[in-house]
């Protein structure tokens, strides 16, 4: 098998993750669908395109460095973990509740929240997230029934309300801390591949954070790391 072929090959495979999520379209996969496109296109007509077909590989080649540097920093931001028998506060980032009850990707945080909190008895935490439009009742409140219903001490539970995006998420918990002596160590239980830059948000208003990493489904990985890595550089060039 001639190399063109190899990355056809692969070129094709990569696409079709990026196809697992349709027909929902996000900034991930709708990225993701466009550059593999590209790189299938390239890598047929790379003869015929002369010179121009070099400076589309070096781009290319930029992009895909950009990208491994990225996961890099998300995946040692994911593991950058509290100490264990510390106390601490865990601040669960909101997501979207359907029916009074929290999405797939929200339970994955909040199991990870309960497992923690499970092992970790001088922990407390902080279930943060306002109510969208679509959305009967907060995020927060969801949150707050899910951790009870499994068993964690409603005494060891806070509610942020009023927060809808992950800024406001950190701002508004951090004045609870405040306001209610919490303990000062932090903790942000998200998706892993959302740690870095929720650390990066946090740096922003003076908080140090560790994680506690969600599980990310592996089909939807990809998606979820383009569109991660597109969010973090327009924070980082956009802010």
């Amino acid at each position: 098998m001639e190399l063109k072929d190899i990355l056809i090959t692969l070129e094709f495979f990569l696409l079709s993750l990026f196809l697992t999520p349709l027909p929902v379209v996000c900034a991930g996969n709708a990225a993701g669908i466009v550059f593999t496109v590209l790189l299938i296109l390239l890598t047929f007509y790379f003869e015929a395109l002369g010179a121009f077909a070099y400076f589309a590989l070096a781009g290319a080649l930029t992009m895909i460095l950009c990208g491994v540097v990225l996961t890099i920093k998300m995946k040692a931001a994911a593991n950058d973990l509290p100490e264990s028998g510390v106390p601490c506060t865990l601040i669960v980032l909101g997501c979207k509740v359907k029916n009074s009850r929290p999405t797939r990707m929200l339970r994955r945080r909040l199991n990870a929240a309960i497992e923690y909190l499970q092992r970790e008895n001088k922990a407390v935490c902080i279930v943060s997230g306002g109510r969208g439009k679509d959305e009967s009742i907060s995020e927060a409140e969801a949150m707050y029934s899910y951790m009870t219903a499994h068993g964690i001490s409603p005494e060891r539970i806070y509610r942020e309300d009023r927060s809808s995006t992950t800024l406001e998420n950190l701002k508004f918990s951090a004045r609870l801390i405040k306001e209610n002596h919490l303990p000062e160590n932090v903790a942000v239980a998200t998706d892993g591949f959302h740690q870095y830059r929720a650390a990066m948000l946090a740096d922003r208003i003076g908080m140090s954070v560790k994680a506690v990493p969600a599980h990310t489904e592996p089909r939807f990985a990809p998606t979820y790391y383009v569109r991660e890595w597109i969010a973090i550089l327009a924070y980082k060039f956009i802010k």
